[in-house]
């Protein structure tokens, strides 16, 4: 995996710039006492804020209040850049209290916001972000100063461009239910490490309630839909690609290989060189 990182912490600020050029296989659900301003600078991510899930594209910010559960993943395999500011509202309440007339916090409220910018808009931002980071960075005299005013100066084009943000609720009744997110999570992350425990976090669900509700509307538990997706992807593989079955293993999220070939058997009535040899052969 490619990745750089940079993080730069000065009083109750923080920035950090990350780029990875393959998908991430941790997902960590964290909260904070601080703000965050999450922006996308390249690629596509998974985000789930307080319940709520999202697709994030290149351009777009999400704003995250304080003590609000979240984490992020990617979107397939796809490579992805994106800053990071956490900041305290102590560290801009004086100027806060100066601006009877606008309150930039309050946009931060009730909930999440995702915001989709314009390139022109972009542009404006990211050097924002920029002037932020020398800022941390050079430590000139002044540059406590500089830095609140580069972050009132983003708060204040987002509470002006409330027309940028994306309308949320009319993406959640575009899905039929929360099962179908959890599908389509499950679809796109097979390969990954899957549990219960781990999806009633994502979509703070309660395990057994998650349990009876997956059977309810798939007919299936959830183990043997996992197992059902990856043992399809599997075949797949097996069919169009010469890769060994070792590393058709590993990224169908089967990590023990003996496992692996007693699922597909029992799934397809044959070993998976076996199934192999056979579609080759036209069988």
């Amino acid at each position: 995996m490619v990745q750089d990182i940079s993080y730069i912490e000065q009083e109750s600020i923080s920035i950090s710039y990350e780029t990875n050029q393959t998908h991430t296989t941790s997902l960590i659900l964290h909260e904070h006492e601080v703000f965050e301003i999450y922006y996308l600078t390249k690629g596509k991510r998974y985000m789930w804020v307080d319940g709520n899930n999202y697709i994030i594209n290149a351009g777009d910010i999400i704003l995250i209040p304080s003590n609000k559960k979240h984490a992020t993943k990617s979107y397939g395999t796809e490579p992805h850049s994106r800053i990071v500011v956490n900041f305290h509202k102590q560290y801009i309440n004086n100027l806060l209290h100066d601006m009877k007339e606008l309150d930039l916090i309050s946009i931060f409220y009730p909930n999440e916001k995702v915001f989709t910018l314009p390139l022109s808009q972009r542009q404006e931002v990211e050097r924002i972000f920029v002037n932020i980071q020398k800022e941390l960075t050079c430590a000139l005299p002044g540059y406590s100063i500089a830095i609140r005013l580069n972050l009132l100066s983003l708060l204040l084009i987002l509470v002006r461009k409330k027309e940028y943000i994306k309308d949320v609720n009319k993406t959640k009744k575009a899905s039929v239910n929360y099962m179908e997110r959890i599908i389509e999570f499950i679809n796109v992350n097979y390969q990954e490490k899957l549990d219960l425990n781990t999806l009633s976090d994502l979509f703070f669900i309660n395990p057994s309630a998650l349990s009876r509700s997956f059977r309810k509307y798939t007919g299936v538990n959830f183990s043997e839909y996992v197992n059902n997706k990856r043992i399809t992807e599997a075949k797949q593989l097996l069919k169009n690609t010469d890769i060994s079955i070792m590393e058709i293993c590993a990224s169908t999220g089967y990590n023990n290989l003996p496992y692996f070939e007693k699922t597909f058997k029992a799934h397809i009535g044959l070993s998976p060189s076996k199934y192999r040899t056979s579609v080759k052969n036209g069988e």
